[in-house]
Parts: C-alpha cells; structure tokens; sequence
C-alpha cells in the first residue's frame, strides 16, 4: 500500500512519477530499486515491481500531467477550456509548493538595490511580474498564468546582481520550480525536458552567434516559446510528448547582442544596466547591498508580503506587448548588421541602390564604365546583388543573399496583393520577382498599379 500510494502512472510518459522525490521514473528504475523484495503479483508469481503495480486496481493512473503554480500538487481535474490547448480530463501536476510564508519584515535594502540597478520603473514592473506569478492561484480563473513576454536583462559587466536576482527567485518560488542557470542551447536542441516542472527559467550568458541570419532563426526558436501554448518535449528514448506552456522567462546577458530583436518584436522587455563596475562594487560591497540580497535569498518572506500587499497590476499587461524602453531600441539598432544600417540609410536619402549610379574603374584613357544603374522603384534581390559586388562602394561590407532579403522587406512597400514580391514579365518572356522599395510615380501612374508586363518594360528600360 505504501508502494502504491507514492507512484502515480503517467500514461504520456510510460512512467512512475514518485511522490516522495517528485521525479518520474522509468519502469526499469522501478524494478531495479524493489527487486530485493521480489514482489508478486495477482496470480502469484514473482514479477518486476512495474508490472505488479500496473496491474493493481487502485494503483492511480492519468494519461498526462503539466506544471501549474494555481493548482494543487497531485492529480487534479482541467475543465474545458480551463488551460488553453489542453483537453478535459484528470492530469497530474507536478508542480511544488515552496511553503514561503507571507510575513511582514524589513525588504528595503533588497528593493533599493534592484531599483537602482535597473531604474526605478524597470524594477517596478519586475516587481509585477513576480507579485502576477505569486498570485497563480487567482490569475487562473482570468487570462491564465502564462506571460506573453520576457524580460532581457544585459549588463556589459558581469558580477551586478543577475545571478543573485536568479537565485532570490529560486528561494521564493521554490527550488524545483526555478532553474536559475540554463543555457540557450538547453532549450532549443532536440531534448527540451528542462521545461517541465518548471514556473520560471532564466538563460544565462546568452549570446549567440555574430551572423545575422542564424541569429534571428535562433531567436525566433526561442520567442516561440514565449506565446505557444503547448509545447512538443522529447524525453531520451521515449516518445514526443505534448505539454501545456506555462513557465515564464528571463534572459541574463553580457553580450552586446543577446537575442535578435526586430523592430516588430512584441515579446521583449529589455533592461541594459548600464552601471560601471566600480558603481556595482561599491555598492554591493562598500556599502553591503550583497549582504542584504543574501539574507533575502535566505528567507524571502518579507517581500513575499511586499509583493501581495503592495503591488498592484492591470493583468491585461501581461497579454499585450511587453513594455517598450529606450534601451529596446538601443538592443534593436545593435542588432542591425553593417549592410542593413547602411541599406536603411541609402534608401532614407534616396541614394544608389536606390538612386541612379554610375562607377567607373581606372584611370584616362583606360577607364571603363562598370555600372551604369538606373533606379525605378522596385529590386530583384539577384540583379541587385550582382550590381552590389561590382561597386566599391560596398566592398568593405559583407552581405549575401540572406542579408539582401532581410533589408529589402525592411525598406520595401508590400504590393497591393499583400506580397513582399510581385511578378513581373520581360519582353522576351522571363519572369523576375522584385520588390516596391519605393511606389514611384511614371509618366502619371504608379508602379504598385502597373501590370506585370508594364513592370516587365519598365524595368528593362535603359538597361546596359
């Protein structure tokens, strides 16, 4: 009976989730561990431990589970429509309360810090973000718990309190449910099980790649994390397995460019501590901040209780776009590789690619017209990208095909069909896909109302 009474069955797993040290074990564990007693099961006959337990009528069998700080730990039934994406039914989850009181006590020292790390407003809606989480039991019967963004936090000096922050959180939302030290690979590779079990993760000392276009694939594979609301984990050796999404993330940095963050990004909160390290030192040690966040981390009660009675939030800001700051767009500009900074000027000012140009190589006699351009509003991202190699005026500056497209969706103008390209057809018969990088007017008529074979003359007029 005690066997059975700390082993739950978890059907999406094919394994035992036991009680007593809230991990799932695998049927072979399970047998490995009781096979001194060699149990027996109904016919009487001595049997691995796994199989005694499946077949006994009040062993506790669900066919999934999930994290979820608003609910009991245990089995407990969803409703439809309950938890977004997840199907009605009796589900396990393996969530652990910490058991943090709520006491009234002295937190200044701890809030002082952080509100002069980050700034008085940044910290103020990291205070909301926490109070929101601690309060999961409420916010369940509203939009859910599950935040729509992340917060960014970038420093270019390491040792100013990130990891510390980190490890506060770990004490007051319980040490099971924290995992304060993740690296980005973690969580996009092909095994993602350190999401489970888990109501917050922060990934440490991201930086990715110095190539534009892995970076933004990378980045946009862990944005996707933030607003799925199931997820597809890949336990070794067993089967893909569908989990609702509700951990919350931060991303702790020393890099200048973490994430990629595009203009459009809606689910970034960036902080940049811009704070020397002679300011940090002096503060954490000379005038023993570090002292006070430690004993926080020791016993977080007191802002525990700061949190529920002072705090107030419009839920909503969870759901909507995460809030815009100057150093987002201090992040984004950063992000912007040579060739895209100097497209966005060029087009901006109405100068080559986008403006007619003419370069000529050597000197006198010998000189030779090697680009004769002329502009009409629209680009091949080929042709342009055989006209950029020839010029000197972009010899200096790495680009390739990739780079080409980012920029030209950056400065063109959808056609009216809705497309980044429209295609258009050549005298002889060819067809090309360009883009309106700018909806001139010609001889009375706009390019985005032209047809395909008017655009098709256009573009081959004065052609060399």
């Amino acid at each position: 009976t005690a066997i059975l009474d700390n082993h739950i069955y978890a059907q999406s797993r094919t394994d035992f989730f036991e009680l007593d040290t809230n991990e799932f074990k695998s049927k072979e564990q399970i047998n490995d561990w009781w096979k001194h007693t060699k149990p027996k099961g109904q016919s009487g006959k001595i049997q691995p431990m796994s199989s005694v337990l499946l077949e006994h009528s009040d062993l506790i069998k669900v066919r999934s589970y999930l994290t979820h700080a608003g609910l009991n730990p245990g089995v407990v039934s969803i409703y439809r429509g309950m938890i977004k994406g997840l199907k009605e039914g009796e589900y396990l989850n393996i969530y652990e309360d910490p058991q943090i009181e709520v006491i009234p006590g002295d937190y200044k020292r701890f809030d002082e810090y952080y509100s002069w790390l980050l700034g008085k407003d940044n910290w103020l809606i990291e205070k909301q973000r926490l109070a929101f989480m601690l309060r999961a039991k409420e916010e369940i019967e509203h939009n859910g718990i599950k935040i729509q963004w992340f917060s960014i936090w970038h420093s270019s000096i390491q040792g100013v309190g990130k990891g510390l922050f980190a490890q506060f959180c770990q004490s007051l939302f319980g040490y099971s449910n924290v995992a304060p030290n993740v690296k980005f690979k973690q969580m996009i590779t092909t095994h993602t099980t350190i999401i489970e079990g888990k109501q917050i993760i922060f990934l440490n000392e991201v930086v990715l790649e110095n190539n534009t276009a892995k970076t933004k694939v990378l980045s946009n594979e862990f944005k996707d994390l933030i607003t799925e609301p199931n997820l597809i984990i890949n336990p070794k050796m067993k089967p893909q397995i569908q989990i609702p999404n509700l951990c919350n993330f931060y991303v702790h940095s020393n890099a200048d460019t973490p994430l990629y963050i595009e203009d459009t990004d809606r689910r970034a909160f960036v902080i940049n501590i811009k704070h020397t390290k002679q300011n940090v030192n002096f503060k954490l040690l000379d005038e023993g901040y570090k002292e006070d966040i430690l004993n926080a981390i020791k016993d977080p009660s007191a802002f525990k209780y700061h949190l529920l009675n002072d705090i107030t939030y419009d839920r909503q800001m969870f759901f909507n776009d995460a809030p815009f700051t100057q150093d987002k767009q201090e992040l984004i500009d950063s992000n912007k590789g040579d060739f895209l900074q100097e497209i966005e000027a060029r087009h901006e000012n109405n100068e080559f690619p986008f403006g007619d140009h003419v370069e000529y190589r050597g000197f006198g006699m010998n000189q030779d017209r090697i680009i004769d351009y002329k502009y009409k509003g629209m680009i091949n991202k080929l042709d342009i990208r055989r006209v950029l190699k020839k010029s000197e005026e972009f010899k200096d500056i790495f680009f390739n095909l990739t780079e080409i497209e980012i920029a030209l969706k950056k400065v063109s103008t959808k056609w009216p069909n809705g497309e980044w390209t429209k295609q258009i057809v050549r005298s002889n018969g060819k067809r090309k896909r360009v883009y309106c990088t700018h909806p001139i007017e010609i001889d009375g008529t706009y390019i985005t109302e032209m047809s395909e074979g008017e655009l098709g003359k256009l573009y081959e007029k004065d052609e060399v």
